[in-house]
Formats: structure tokens, sequence, C-alpha cells
């Protein structure tokens, strides 16, 4: 029988014949039969790595945004579009994809199936955010940029799910609708996605090699909340404000950096990065980008720069004022700053808030608070590695407070050994800062893991406001070894206290920010292989993921040993069939991923499978001469359907059956099989 994939454990030469069995302190074994017990071990089996979840943007793509040198060589050069006048724009509107229809997958249970999703990962400086999720009354909406370096066209998706993580409804948005004008496909990059009160709304750029003044390089666009297009407002360097002095020179655009917004009564606030036209040293400095739009009207109605180095940019308000915070590279800081629209008169971003340069470059001053500093070098020199960053930013109304999360190594040891970071470990810290602070002003700081060195690192956090006074801050973990050690999270409250210990989930953290559901649960997915997994933190700390794509089991039986087999390869499934076993159709569906993996083992003695969510009991069987062939499979974490196990006494092969029919159940308990309970739990198809 052609097996999935062997992996011997032990490496035990067997002798044939039965295997005598040991007594183990969790398991009991008679005629070949496991007793079930739950309770997990330290010593876990040998389990393949993690999946990947996803790539990061391949090189040229990266280079393309930080210089904006997209050319006909890279094979995605399109013919350039016209742009197309807004009364057309509406026709040009893709309709909705309805789940009932027909959408070949190649999987013929299945009638639809969210589209594949590109790179997810949550840069640790920096980097354009592709996918997001936002909460809904009647569930969630994903809207992605799905741009591969190897495509010549990219696709902004909108897809709809009910509370049960279901799939109701797809939607491409046309790109004619987002294209800045002289953009093509290819040269079209997306700066960011927005959920507004009333609008939704799509900022997109494209380069700028040519150094125009007059090259419409950013471009937002207004949605309603159905998206059909509303308006538009495009942006260059005499464009941005009256006076063409006040204007911005993009070389780049977004370059080194991410975009987010927020949205002030009727204006929307926009900080990103650029890259700006050569200076009198040839070099395209980049730095911070910001501007405010009149949602009403659609017009650019201030700006703000510079080139200090700024890689990642967020925004949040607190009692009607606009709060920045961003890591400055050339500064070596992260800084806090409050904004004010009026001074939004072009210049640099210390401008904005009121501040002399000098004064915002320190991060002390009444506006402005270096909140976080990393290690330097006394040569002046810059665009050396920080070896931490910002994850999050917060307010809370009640509290008047900012807080801050971020990751670092010990800057200390850093700093100390030159730059090298030996003997050391990234940890999560968090800043939680009064409103109304100045320069006497004392702020909380604090680590909130301890991890010793060389053992694991923490990625970039996530911040999710739950309600004024109780937050949720989620990272990823990556073991010394550089295999995954799943997502951490802890609650903490407005000044930054822990309110639980930190928990793990057996997930991935993404670029994707949180969402707060409408019964208090915070959700989030990644894409782990072909489609969204969705991970649940409950509003009382417990964990769950839920895949949105499910997979068919393909059961089959051996007439000649009497052994039932599960597998959700086609391929192992068809030649079984060939070699003589039955296949009697699709005993389940499973999870594509799940926080609860099904073990699969194999005895070669008997020649019979076995099937476990109890890593206690894959253990005993790997070390008295089973052999381990990895994850079978996964078992929902919502708990759907219950697949019963059954064991025969009487038998040496095919001791256990697992079925979802509870009747199949009680009728082979009649015939003198022992009921072993639940196994594990499929999903609805």
């Amino acid at each position: 029988m052609k097996l999935v994939k062997r992996v011997f454990i032990l490496g035990i030469v067997l002798t044939l014949g039965l295997v005598t069995f040991a007594q183990a302190e969790m398991s009991h074994l008679v005629d070949d039969h496991v007793l079930v017990n739950d309770i997990e071990q330290e010593v876990v089996p040998e389990l393949p790595p993690c999946p990947i979840l996803d790539e990061a943007l391949a090189a040229s793509q990266y280079d393309q945004r930080i210089n904006g040198n997209t050319t006909e060589s890279d094979g995605m050069y399109l013919e350039e579009q016209a742009d197309v006048p807004d009364d057309v724009l509406d026709s040009l509107e893709e309709p909705w994809i309805e789940a009932q229809e027909d959408i070949e997958l190649g999987l013929e249970e299945q009638a639809t199936s969210p589209v594949p999703a590109a790179s997810q990962q949550y840069y640790n400086n920096g980097g354009i955010i592709a996918p997001y999720l936002f909460a809904r009354s009647d569930g969630y909406e994903r809207v992605e940029w799905i741009k591969s370096y190897d495509s010549t066209t990219p696709k902004l998706i909108v897809e709809r799910y009910d509370f049960n993580f279901k799939i109701k409804s797809q939607k491409n948005i046309a790109l004619s609708q987002i294209t800045p004008r002289g953009a093509t496909a290819s040269t079209t990059f997306l700066g960011g996605v927005f959920e507004g009160k009333n609008a939704n709304f799509v900022v997109t750029g494209q380069p700028n090699t040519e150094q125009s003044v007059s090259k419409k390089v950013i471009r937002v666009t207004k949605f309603d909340k159905n998206w059909k297009y509303l308006a538009n407002c495009q942006l260059s360097k005499d464009s941005f404000g009256a006076n063409a002095n006040y204007g911005v020179e993009v070389y780049g655009v977004f370059g080194g950096g991410t975009l987010r917004m927020l949205e002030q009564n009727n204006l929307l606030w926009v900080s990103t990065a650029h890259t700006g036209f050569a200076g009198s040293d040839g070099y395209h400095h980049q730095g911070n980008l910001s501007f405010i739009i009149n949602t009403d009207s659609m017009t650019e109605v201030g700006n703000a720069y510079d080139f200090g180095h700024s890689f990642d940019q967020y925004l949040t308000s607190c009692e009607g004022i606009v709060y920045g915070v961003d890591l400055y590279e050339g500064a070596r800081k992260v800084f806090l700053y409050r904004q004010n629209a009026a001074n939004y008169r072009g210049g640099w971003v210390a401008n904005s808030c009121g501040g002399a340069i000098d004064e915002f470059w320190n991060g002390w001053s009444e506006n402005v608070l270096g909140i976080f500093d990393f290690w330097k070098k006394d040569n002046g020199i810059w665009s050396y590695a920080l070896y931490g960053g910002i994850g999050g930013v917060e307010s809370s109304e009640s509290q008047s407070r900012i807080l801050v999360v971020g990751y670092s190594y010990d800057q200390t040891k850093i700093q100390a050994g030159d730059g090298s970071t030996a003997n050391n470990s990234s940890n999560i810290w968090i800043r939680s800062i009064p409103a109304n602070f100045n320069n006497s002003t004392k702020y909380t700081a604090r680590q909130l893991t301890n991890y010793a060195p060389n053992t694991k690192n923490a990625g970039k956090p996530q911040l999710t406001k739950i309600n004024d006074n109780r937050f949720l801050v989620s990272w990823q973990v990556t073991n010394n070894d550089y295999s995954s050690g799943g997502v951490e999270y802890v609650f903490i409250d407005a000044q930054g206290n822990p309110l639980t210990a930190i928990k793990k989930l057996q997930g991935f953290c993404s670029s994707v920010k949180p969402v707060v559901n409408h019964s208090g649960d915070i959700v989030w997915y990644a894409t782990v292989t072909t489609g969204p997994l969705f991970h649940v933190i409950g509003a009382d700390g417990s964990s769950r993921m839920i895949a949105s794509i499910t997979k068919p089991m393909y059961r089959l039986y051996n007439p000649n040993s009497g052994e039932h087999f599960y597998t959700a390869a086609t391929g192992e499934k068809n030649h079984l069939v060939s070699v003589g076993w039955r296949y009697e159709g699709i005993g389940w569906y499973a999870p594509e991923y799940s926080n609860t993996q099904t073990y699969r083992l194999y005895n070669p003695n008997a020649g019979d499978h076995h099937y476990t969510t109890s890593l206690g009991e894959a253990n005993h069987l790997t070390s008295v001469g089973w052999r381990y062939e990895g994850v079978g499979w996964y078992s929902d974490d919502n708990k759907t359907i219950p697949l019963y196990r059954q064991y025969n006494p009487n038998a040496h092969t095919g001791t256990h059956n697992y079925t979802t029919n509870k009747a199949e159940n009680d009728m082979l308990v009649r015939l003198g099989w022992r009921a072993e309970g639940i196994g594990w739990y499929g999903v609805r198809n």
C-alpha cells in the first residue's frame, strides 16, 4: 500500500509477530487496543514544520515600490488606460457573484470558494498592507489586493462571510475605478483600504520616475458601503495645495513604509511614506507623506512630508485630537505627536504638529514625544538595522490615554555589542501615554514578555481595542530554530497592565488587523494554503481557528483485513481503489486547518492504521513501534459534527471504526463493539 509519508520516530527494529506493548502512565493496550486518554504530554511527535503562512513580496516588487522602477522588462507591461470619466465608471462595476452560483473549484462537492490570498506578512518595519477584514452587522467582509510578482493584472477582491465564516458573496472591484490617471494595471500599487462610517476608501498610486510635477501619483477613490463607485481625488505635486511650493515631490509612491487612514467628521487623514525627487547628492531620500482629504468634496485640503526615513505610520484620535505615531529610522526613535489640520500647509511633518524641526527630531516638545529609543552609532550614518519596531496604536477616550505596542531586542545589549544580536531575544513592549502629554509627563513603559536569550522571539504585535479599558495584544512567536511557535496573546487595560496571563494559540498572525464582532470576540484571518484561516479569540480568552476551505475525507475499506482507512488525498484514494480497496464515499468534511491536529500512525506488524487527536496517545504508540505518518487532517475547533469512535475487541486489524452516523455507532455497539466516545469533529460543507 502506498502511504502518504512515513516518518520513523524511533528507528526501532521490530521482529515479526505480535508486538507486546508496555504499560504506560496514560495509555493501556489490550489486544492491539489503546484506551484513549486526552492528557497531553510535553514530548511531541516529530511533526512536520508548520505551514508557511505566506510569501514575502518579491525583491523586484519591493524595489519597484521604493524606487518606482517598474519597466517593460518586468514582464508586467500593459497598454496605458485612458482616464475613465466618472459617469462611465458605474457601468463598469462587476456584479456580485452569489454563493449559490457554481464556481469551478476542482471539487464537485463545494459550490464556492474564497479567492486565494497573496502576501500577508506583517512586515517588521513598514510594508504595504494588502488584506483587510471588517466587521459587519451580518458577518464579516474581507477586502484584499492580490498582485503576485509573476502576474500582469492585480485584483481587488471583496468577499462577505456569515458569522459561521461561510462565504456568501464575491466581487472584483474594476481596476478602472481605482487606477491613477496614466497608470497601467502593472504600475498601479495599493496604498490601503479604509472602512469609513458612511463610505469606503481605496488609496492607490503609481511611480513617478520622470519626476513630473503634474503626474497623478496618488488616487483616493470613494465607494458606498456596497462598493459602488462614488468619486475620486487624484494628487500630484502641483495639486498638493494652491501654492506649488506646498506640493510634495513623489518619486516612489508609498516607498519603504505602510499606509494607514483615520476618519474624523468629513476629513480623511492619510499617513504613508514616499521617496522624493533626486537631491543634490543624487539620492531619492525617503520619509513620511501625510495628507488630508475632504470626503464631501473629495479634494485635498492639506499635506505634510519629510525625508527622515519614516518606516511605519499609524493614526489614532482621542478627545477630538488626531495623533500620529511613526518609526523614524533617521532619528532612531518612535514618535507620538499631536496634529492640527490647520498646520497641514506643506513642509515637514514637524510643522503639522506646530513644532520646530529640531524639537520634533529630539522627540521632546509640547506636541511631540519620543516613546522608544533604538541603538545608534555616533558616526552620522543612517540606514542600519533597528532590531525592533511598532505593531499597533489605539486610544482610550474615557481614560484619556494613547497606547502603543511594539517589539524589540534588548537595545542596551545591541548598543554594547555594536549592533550584534548575539545572546539576545525579541520581546513585546507597551507604552501608555496620557493624551495631554507635555515636557514633564510621565507615562507607563512596560515589557509584556521576558523570553530568555536564544530561545524564541516575538514578532510584530497587533493591538485590538475591545473597549476603553480592555485591549488585546497578540503576536507571532518564532522559535530559535526558526520554526513557528504559534500566536501568544494577553489582555491589558488602558494603563498597559496585564489583565490575564499570556495564552497561546497554535495559529498565525498576519497583517490583517483584528476586528471585534457582535459577541465581543476578536477575529482575524491568515492564509495557510488556499484560503483564509479565521482565528477567533473569545471574550473569555478561549481561542479557536475556523477554515473557510473544507476538505472531503474519503473512506475506504479493505475486504481482506477489515480495516477502514481515511484520507484527504485523492491520489492515495485512487491508488488504493486500484489495488482492491472499496471506496465508500466521503466520510465527513474536515477543516483545511485548525488548532486541533489529528495524528495518523501505522502498525507495520498488524498492517493497521490508528488516528488520534491526543499527543499523549501518539507519543506512546511511537515509543512502542508504531510509525508516525504526520498530521492526517484537522478537527473542527467549533465541534460541529462529531466523529464517533468504536473498538472491536475481537479483531487484530481494522480494530477501530469512525463515523458521523450515530445510528451506525449504536448498531456496532449492539454487535459487541465498544463505544469510545468522540474521536474528533468535522465541519458542514
